[in-house]
């Protein structure tokens, strides 16, 4: 049995705590499988940026600035230093 903080091979970790792959393997769960739950994991907040990605939309003309009313701007803020 190894204790936490230390490796299989002896290496200390700074964190203290075992490393998750290495964790799983000591506990009997085959190599090939170790990373079973990152990659859904992974693949599950891939999909939500796709969807976020599908839902953006271009913003409505009506909240463009245009360049007469930005020239304004520029006046009114000259004005008031």
């Amino acid at each position: 049995m190894q204790h936490c903080g230390v490796g299989a091979r002896g290496q200390r970790r700074s964190s203290g705590y075992p490393v998750p792959r290495e964790y799983n393997v000591t506990h009997g769960v085959a190599a090939a499988q170790a990373y079973n739950v990152t990659m859904y994991v992974m693949a599950g907040l891939l999909v939500v940026g796709f969807v976020c990605n599908a839902l953006i939309r271009p913003v409505d003309e009506r909240h463009y600035i245009r360049e007469t009313e930005q020239r304004g701007v520029g006046r009114r803020a000259a004005v008031e230093r």
